[in-house]
């Protein structure tokens, strides 16, 4: 009986919100693509200067990571101009901590204590927001 009344109550919360919901995790979905795709541009790059920048943005994975992350502001823009900029700008920071594991994991990037306790303030301010009594 309490499985179904919560079931209830996160389909409620989700119908409520599910344009915002949605229109977030593109936009993060989109930033984190159009990053990696750079990403992978840069780390093709012989020399790390402001000519091979250049070049890097005009190679097809520069390309594709600049549009999509041009493109990701659509859904941003749209998000923002619904609901509340002091709510999701902060939680935009999820981005970064997505981009830092997919680094760490894909790329082998490293990851120090320092990146870690980051990370964990960075949540701790996240689960702060939804405790603080904001509403999406």
């Amino acid at each position: 009986m309490q499985f179904t009344v919560l079931a209830a109550s996160i389909k409620r919360g989700v119908g409520e919100h599910g344009t915002a919901i949605r229109l977030f995790s593109s936009a993060i979905g989109l930033l984190i693509a159009g990053q990696l795709c750079y990403r992978k541009a840069l780390l093709t790059a012989s020399q790390h200067s402001l000519n091979s920048l250049w070049q890097v943005s005009q190679s097809f994975w520069g390309i594709l990571g600049i549009g999509l992350i041009l493109l990701s502001l659509i859904p941003w823009l749209a998000l923002l101009a619904r609901r509340q900029l002091s709510f999701f700008y902060p939680l935009w920071s999820i981005a970064t901590i997505i981009l830092v594991l997919i680094n760490w994991w894909w790329f082998d990037g490293g990851m120090s204590w320092q990146t870690l306790a980051g990370i964990g303030l960075v949540l701790i301010g996240v689960s702060l927001l939804f405790r603080g009594g904001h509403s999406i």
